[in-house]
C-alpha cells in the first residue's frame, strides 16, 4: 500500500479547493480546476514512483482510456462512454415507481438518428411504462442485463402494446435481448406484449421473459414478408396466444423459435399465415391448445418443421389442425415431438381440414383424454416409428368407433401411411399410473378412402383389439401388424 502522504500539491491559478479526499494510494488536500489549466509547465502534484505531473498531463491522464493488451490505443473517456446509450442517460429511474416511458423512448429516438443505428442499454432495474415503446428505424438494439434483472413493467390493465416494431419502409436488423416484460398486472383483452408489423424483417429476440400479456408476441407481415427469430425465451400466462404468427397481411416468411418454454397460455403457438417455420426444443405446458395451425380464408400455413416440440396441454388438443374457407395447410414435418393432453386428442386434424402433407416420426403421443391421433380430414398423412400408448384416459365415447384409440382415422380420409408404430401400453405412465385404456391400437373407420398403408405396427395390449380396418376401398395394404 502506498503511504497517504506521497502526494503534495502546489497552487496553480485559477484553482478551486475541493474537500479532503483519501484513497488507498493517494491523498489530495486541494485540487486545481483542471478545466482552466493551460500551462503545461505548471506542477499540480506528484505521485509515488512516477515523478511529478504537469497540469496538462494530469488532465489528459484523468480523461483518457487505454485499451489493455497489445495494440491497445488511448482514447478519451468521453468517446469510450459514448459507445453505449443507457436509458439512464435520459433520466430513466428503474425503481418501478417513476414512469420511465418518455425517457426510454428518448433513448431509442436518439439511437434512431444515428446513420447505422445503435444499442440502448437497460441497466438492472424495473422500468415502469404507461404507453407503447416504438422502434421504427433499422439497426436498433435494446439490451438488458438479463431477463430477470432488466425488466420493463407496464402498468396494470394496460390497454396498449408494450413494444411495437413497425415501419412502412424497410426495417431490418432489430435485436431485443436479455430483457423481461413483466407488467404490474394482467394486460387488457386484445393487446399485445411485443408486436412486429409492417416491413420489419430480420428481427431477433433472445433471452426474453414475457408474462401476463393478452397476446404474447404477434407478427404481421408487410409486402416483403417478415423474418423473425426467438431464442431462449419464457412466455407465460397469456390469455390469448404466446405466439401468433401471421395475424394479418402477407404470409410471414421465416419464423424461428427454439430453446424456449411456454406455460399457462390460451394457445402456445398459433400459426395462421406463414411459410418457412422452424420450431425446435420448445416445451409447451398447461396451455389450452399446444400448437394450433389455423389458416383462415386466403391464408396458408406451409413448410413447417418441428423438432423436439412438447405439447402437454390441459383442456383441448395438443396439436390442432383446421382451416377456414380457402385456407390451406401443407408440408408439415414433426420429428421427435410429443403430445399429451388432459382434454382431447394428442394430434387432431379437423373434419374438412384442407391439409395436404403431414409427417410425424419418432415421437411420443401418450396419456391423452381421447385419441392419440385423430384424423378426420386431410390427405398424405404419415405416422411412423412413434410410441402411441396409454391414450383414452377419459374413456372417450365419440366417433370414430366406440372409445378412444391410439390412432383413429375417420370416414373420408385417404392417402395415409401408418408404419412401424407401437400402439399399446408402455412407458412411464404404464409403470406408474395403471393399465392402458386404448380400445384399438389403430382404428380405420368404415368409409375411409383408398390409398393407405398400415404395416409393421405393434398393436398388442389394447382393451378391444389391435387393429380394425373398416376402409371400403381396394387400393390399400394392411399387412404385417402384430396384434
Amino acid at each position: 500500500m502506498i503511504s497517504p502522504s506521497v502526494v503534495t500539491t502546489r497552487r496553480v491559478a485559477p484553482r478551486t479547493v475541493t474537500p479532503y479526499v483519501e484513497t488507498d494510494s493517494i491523498r489530495i488536500v486541494e485540487m486545481p480546476d483542471l478545466g482552466a489549466v493551460t500551462d503545461a509547465s505548471s506542477v499540480v502534484g506528484e505521485r509515488a514512483g512516477s515523478g511529478r505531473f504537469g497540469a496538462t498531463a494530469l488532465k489528459t491522464y484523468i480523461n483518457s482510456y487505454t485499451a489493455p493488451g497489445t495494440g491497445g490505443i488511448t482514447r478519451s473517456v468521453i468517446a469510450k462512454a459514448g459507445e453505449w446509450v443507457s436509458v439512464k442517460d435520459y433520466g430513466a429511474v428503474g425503481d418501478g415507481v417513476a414512469d420511465d416511458t418518455a425517457k426510454i423512448q428518448a433513448a431509442i429516438n436518439y439511437v434512431q438518428t444515428l446513420p447505422t443505428g445503435g444499442t440502448v442499454l437497460f441497466p438492472p432495474g424495473n422500468y415502469k411504462t404507461s404507453a407503447t415503446l416504438t422502434i421504427s428505424k433499422a439497426g436498433v438494439s435494446l439490451l438488458g442485463m438479463g431477463r430477470a434483472a432488466s425488466v420493463i413493467k407496464p402498468v396494470a390493465g394496460s390497454t396498449f402494446d408494450w413494444l411495437l416494431v413497425h415501419s412502412d419502409i424497410s426495417l431490418a436488423y432489430i435485436s431485443i435481448a436479455s430483457l423481461g416484460f413483466v407488467p404490474f398486472g394482467q394486460q387488457a383483452t386484445g393487446h399485445v406484449g411485443i408486436c412486429q408489423t409492417g416491413r420489419a424483417a430480420v428481427c431477433t429476440y433472445q433471452d426474453i421473459q414475457l408474462t401476463n400479456a393478452y397476446q404474447g408476441f404477434r407478427v404481421e407481415a408487410g409486402i416483403d414478408g417478415s423474418v423473425c427469430r426467438w431464442v431462449d425465451f419464457y412466455i407465460a400466462n397469456c390469455t390469448g396466444s404466446a405466439f401468433w404468427i401471421g395475424a394479418d397481411g402477407s404470409p410471414v416468411v421465416s419464423f424461428t423459435a427454439r430453446d424456449g418454454d411456454i406455460a399457462q397460455c390460451g394457445t402456445g403457438i398459433l400459426l395462421q399465415n406463414c411459410s418457412g417455420v422452424y420450431l425446435s426444443a420448445i416445451n409447451i405446458i398447461l396451455c389450452t391448445i399446444g400448437v394450433h395451425m389455423a389458416p383462415e380464408d386466403g391464408d396458408m400455413v406451409a413448410f413447417v418443421f418441428c423438432d423436439m416440440v412438447l405439447a402437454d396441454t390441459l383442456t383441448q388438443d395438443g396439436w390442432y389442425f383446421h382451416t377456414v374457407g380457402t385456407g390451406i395447410i401443407g408440408n408439415i414435418v414433426c420429428n421427435n415431438c410429443w403430445a399429451a393432453t388432459a382434454g382431447l386428442s394428442g394430434v387432431h386434424v379437423e373434419v374438412g381440414c384442407r391439409l395436404d402433407g403431414f409427417t410425424w416420426a419418432d415421437g411420443h403421443v401418450l396419456q391423452n383424454y381421447a385419441h392419440g391421433f385423430q384424423f378426420n380430414g386431410g390427405t398424405n398423412l404419415s405416422v411412423s416409428n412413434t410410441q402411441v400408448y396409454n391414450n383414452n384416459i377419459g374413456d372417450y365415447a365419440a366417433p370414430p368407433g366406440v372409445g378412444g384409440h391410439g390412432i383413429a382415422v375417420g370416414p373420408g380420409v385417404s392417402g395415409f401411411r401408418l408404419i412401424g408404430n407401437t400402439c399399446g401400453p408402455g412407458g412411464w405412465h404404464r409403470l406408474m399410473l395403471g393399465p392402458n385404456r386404448q380400445h384399438y391400437g389403430i382404428y380405420v373407420a368404415t368409409g375411409a378412402g383408398d390409398h393407405y398403408v398400415v404395416m409393421g405396427n405393434v398393436c398388442s395390449g389394447n382393451v378391444t383389439g389391435g387393429t380394425f380396418d373398416g376402409g371400403t376401398g381396394t387400393a390399400k395394404s394392411v399387412v404385417s401388424n402384430v396384434v
